[in-house]
């Protein structure tokens, strides 16, 4: 996932304090101070959609939360149905968290959920009739909870709500497949939007006075 968000905006706020004489640029650290919750276990993105989405959605989530958070170790888990397998368990509940905790020496545990509440396709037929191949606008929800592993009690949560136009979307057997050799081309902008608005909480603000 590239940076240049962040560039961005890290120009936009020095040209701010350096041009405006009318008050001065302080920075709030975030409201989240993750080296708190070390060490922290992430699990994949879980999601009705098949393809790679919810698994790039969940890299940019890891790459957005630690921005501003300096050096803080992070344990991926890999996919939900697996971790739970290799568990022994057969639901995310409090013993499960509990568990996976335990296993894997973390202090806290991510946890999240990427839904298409939408997804109205710009239909494409393939040539043999077998499949749908098109762009479309989509309305996606991520909604992500950090578990302390020990209690098992949750204890921050956010909900991101975007729409985008993504492309390579597939409808085979009536769901929805984001699947692409380029994802960062694909649904990119979907996906960075979702990260910013999830890991709000984990970032420095400006604030001027």
């Amino acid at each position: 996932m590239k940076k240049t968000l962040h560039a961005v905006v890290l120009v936009g706020v020095t040209v701010a304090m350096c041009g405006c004489g009318g008050g001065t640029w302080i920075r709030i650290p975030p409201a989240i101070d993750l080296t708190q919750h070390e060490i922290l276990g992430v699990i994949e993105f879980a999601s009705t959609a098949k393809g790679k989405l919810a698994a790039y959605t969940t890299q940019a989530f890891i790459e957005e939360m630690r921005a501003d958070q300096g050096m803080i170790r992070i344990v991926e888990l890999g996919p939900r149905d697996e971790l739970l397998e290799s568990e022994g368990l057969t639901r995310l509940d409090r013993e499960a968290f509990q568990a996976i905790g335990k296993r894997h020496g973390l202090t806290t545990i991510v946890a999240g959920d990427l839904e298409m509440s939408d997804v109205r396709p710009a239909v494409r037929l393939s040539p043999s009739l077998s499949g749908v191949s098109a762009a479309a606008d989509v309305d996606a929800r991520l909604s992500v909870r950090m578990i302390d592993a020990e209690s098992g009690a949750s204890v921050w949560n956010r909900t991101a709500e975007a729409t985008r136009r993504v492309g390579h979307v597939r409808l085979i057997g009536g769901s929805f497949d984001f699947d692409a050799d380029d994802p960062e081309r694909a649904y990119g902008d979907l996906v960075r939007a979702l990260a910013e608005i999830a890991t709000a909480d984990f970032k420095v603000t400006w604030e001027k006075q």
